[in-house]
């Protein structure tokens, strides 16, 4: 995997800064990674946004950080390492994870149950991703099919 970096794009600052408390703000990481999976090599980009005060987020911009950014996913039901069901307890939180085709497609559940689907950092590098394999694949074939998608 390739170091994490902080992403810079045109226009935009890096370290976007909270209107309510300009001291405190956020920056978005970024990670290119390959993915193997049923015979093919894909190149996919895993993307975090990291909170913090804006004075410790300016130093990520000039230095990559080690570890990995990992996706997290779990069932509805599933016990949640406590700080992650902290951060799904956040109502916004809980439907920004729901694991979707896109913004307005249908969601990929298993067994009924809905898949949560989050990105976050590991410092160590030595967590691997958590997936979930999806099971209604016909609902999604056919909201494509529908939606020219």
């Amino acid at each position: 995997m390739n170091k994490i970096q902080v992403r810079v794009q045109k226009d935009k600052p890096a370290v976007t800064a909270f209107k309510k408390n300009p001291e405190v703000g956020y920056v978005i990481l970024e990670q290119s990674a390959t993915d193997y999976s049923l015979g093919w090599l894909n190149e996919i980009t895993k993307t975090h946004i990291m909170k913090g005060k804006v004075k410790l987020l300016q130093k990520l911009v000039e230095n990559p950080l080690p570890g990995n950014l990992i996706v997290c996913e779990y069932l509805e039901s599933e016990d949640k390492p406590q700080r992650i069901q902290d951060y799904l307890d956040n109502e916004k939180n809980y439907e920004a994870s729901i694991k979707r085709l896109c913004k307005d497609g249908p969601e990929f559940t298993f067994q009924g149950e809905l898949i949560l689907r989050i990105t976050d950092y590991d410092p160590t590098g030595l967590l691997s991703d958590k997936t979930v394999k999806h099971d209604n694949q016909d609902e999604i074939d056919e909201w494509k099919r529908n939606n020219g998608k």
